[in-house]
């Protein structure tokens, strides 16, 4: 993630009707707090509130630092790591990444491993995470309405694309719980270098 500003923290609050305006940025990937030092089970269960039974039947593949993950009991979360989540995917490639799947074995050597020295827990954490396939759509709502860490580069590419629906469909009520002004949204689209922006939709 960009530098995060010393002026001020950034908040943005949006309204939006349609969640799905938002799936690029659930796919690219997107920045969350987290209390680091816990495993990928406790991390999904305790921190993100998924019920084991979606974990069991809708998390098929998980992929912790580009690395895919085969036990979520044992995989240690490290503040800056980042956590990509899908659904199966489809066809050999789907088979062989699926997490326990039958053909796991065939891919031991690029499965994540715990680093040697993992993290320390006593402090907050930053995760990216990224939702493919059906899980943008299923479990990014919660996390788009909690709050999400994005840069300002990212807010420019989806402010950009929603130029037809802006006015009805797409509202920027506040920036630092203050009505923003449309020199203080462009100001911020165009930093330089890029800001961090905390960004919650209702």
């Amino acid at each position: 993630m960009a530098r995060q500003i010393d002026e001020s923290l950034v908040c943005i609050e949006v309204h939006s009707s349609d969640p799905k305006r938002f799936r690029y940025v659930l796919q690219q990937g997107f920045g969350v707090s987290i209390q680091p030092g816990c495993s990928l089970k406790v991390l999904l269960t305790d921190q993100f509130e998924i019920a084991d039974h979606y974990i069991d039947a809708r998390i098929k593949t998980a992929f912790l630092n580009h690395k895919p993950v085969d036990d979520y009991e044992s995989a240690i979360i490290n503040d800056g790591d980042t956590l990509a989540l899908s659904t199966a995917m489809p066809g050999l490639v789907g088979a062989t990444f699926r997490s326990g799947g039958v053909l796991s074995p065939f891919r031991s050597q690029v499965s994540f491993r715990n680093r040697d020295n993992p993290g320390n827990d006593s402090h907050q954490g930053r995760l990216t995470l990224k939702l493919f396939n059906l899980l943008a759509e299923e479990l990014g709502q919660p996390f788009l309405k909690k709050g999400i860490w994005i840069t300002s580069d990212t807010f420019t590419r989806l402010y950009s694309q929603t130029d037809e629906i802006r006015d009805t469909d797409f509202h920027i009520i506040s920036i630092n719980n203050r009505k923003p002004a449309t020199e203080q949204v462009k100001q911020l689209m165009i930093a330089d270098p890029p800001v961090d922006i905390f960004m919650s939709v209702r």
